[in-house]
């Protein structure tokens, strides 16, 4: 008996290796991946990007620099400060004179802030920008990282 419950025990010990050892080898993978390139500042995307990446960092005052009428304006949604960064993949940009659509892809699994009730952690969102002189700025943007004025927020 005491040589299957040694080679069980071994069994499991291998497992427990095998999995510690993806798990490192997952983490070593994501930190070296290459940053995304970033983008100009004069597109809808770069202004997309530079604002998702000020959020990120929770540095709303750049962020507010990407909003139109930003000085009316604060972090939307309290919760959607936890939010660290989101990841973000550019579908499709649609501009017309002087507004823009940017359909972005988020996906993150780690968050709870994207899980459906189906488990799902992807899915596509909308910005929209208007131009103001020769800026981009945003004019919506999804819940996650929305800027909206103060009288919206008298209720968080």
């Amino acid at each position: 008996m005491t040589s299957n419950y040694s080679r069980v025990r071994l069994s499991l010990i291998a497992l427990a290796a095998l999995c510690v050892g993806l798990v490192i080898a997952a983490l070593i993978s994501v930190a070296l991946r290459p940053a995304a390139p970033l983008l100009a500042e004069n597109t809808p995307e770069g202004v997309v990007q530079r604002y998702v990446m000020a959020v990120a960092d929770a540095d709303i005052d750049t962020a507010k620099k990407f909003v139109h009428n930003a000085e009316a304006k604060q972090l939307c949604d309290p919760l959607s400060t936890e939010l660290r960064d989101p990841a973000l993949s550019l579908i499709k940009t649609v501009v017309t004179n002087n507004s823009a659509e940017v359909h972005v892809n988020f996906n993150d699994d780690s968050s709870a802030a994207y899980d459906s009730f189906f488990g799902m952690s992807a899915y596509q969102d909308t910005f929209q920008l208007t131009k103001v002189g020769s800026d981009w700025k945003i004019v919506v943007a999804p819940w996650q990282i929305n800027m909206c004025t103060d009288e919206e927020m008298l209720g968080f």
